[in-house]
């Protein structure tokens, strides 16, 4: 896997004449078309198989609408980065900083009404739900986290870059879960592959680093080892009894 990241962050590395705070800005930029590219081909792919369609609760529309949004702004942003437009560039940061704020209000509210949802209807059953909703929490307290890591740190570019594209990281990871569904995977290998092919995204930004600047940067490491904590709490409390008592105890 990090062979493969190797390859692919070659790909996409400005090439070496250029200063290295454009190469970075060059990667950043094409990592995020990567990941509006992993969106589009997750969502997409599997409305075109009949696996998925626009015929589901408002909340998923309302949930899905300022995530994609914060997707096309973080292709927007690094685009503007790269071509030094930064007075541009900081107008949409407040655009950013206003979804990001509907992001984590939303992220708070939307587990509950989609669990009350899903306890009443039983699609999917409840257990495999709770793991869901377990996941998710835990994914949006550390989307929240780096929200507030890139606005208070926004001065401290190297920080405050990495803190945004983490959070498009972490919103990407249900469109790896897309994807790994149009390859035909289903069951518990679903589950792992989808984990590992965020995993192996975050990967390839540190592979990034590493050949740009020569090192990783920390925010990568805390980044990975916090989604590695949110999987391992997925694992041993999701389909487990007290995931489905948090279930129907915040919806009842």
């Amino acid at each position: 896997m990090g062979l493969r990241s190797g390859v692919i962050a070659v790909a996409i590395i400005a090439p070496a004449t250029t200063s290295v705070e454009q190469r970075e800005r060059t990667f950043l930029f094409r990592m995020a078309l990567f990941a509006l590219a992993v969106v589009i081909f997750g969502f997409v792919g599997n409305i075109l198989r009949g696996a998925s369609s626009f015929a589901v609760p408002w909340f998923y529309h309302a949930h899905a609408i300022p995530l994609m949004t914060w997707i096309l702004l973080v292709v927007t942003q690094s685009w503007l980065a790269m071509k030094g437009n930064f007075s541009l560039h900081k107008q949409l940061g407040l655009l950013g900083a206003g979804v990001s704020l509907v992001i984590f209000a939303f992220g708070l509210v939307f587990p509950i009404i989609s669990g009350a949802y899903h306890v009443q209807t039983g699609t999917p059953p409840v257990p495999a739900y709770a793991a869901f909703l377990i996941l998710n929490i835990f994914n949006f307290i550390q989307i929240g986290a780096w929200l507030c890591v890139g606005f208070f740190w926004r001065k401290r570019t190297d920080w405050h870059r990495r803190a945004m594209h983490i959070v498009t990281l972490l919103i990407v990871l249900v469109a790896w879960n897309r994807v790994i569904e149009i390859l035909g995977i289903t069951g518990h290998t679903h589950i792992v592959l989808t984990q590992l092919a965020l995993i192996a995204h975050f990967i390839l930004y540190m592979v990034g680093d590493k050949m740009i600047r020569g090192r990783i940067h920390p925010a990568y490491y805390w980044g990975l080892g916090a989604f590695c904590l949110e999987y391992l709490c997925y694992i041993t409390v999701g389909e487990t009894v007290l995931g489905d008592a948090m279930l129907r105890a915040i919806a009842p």
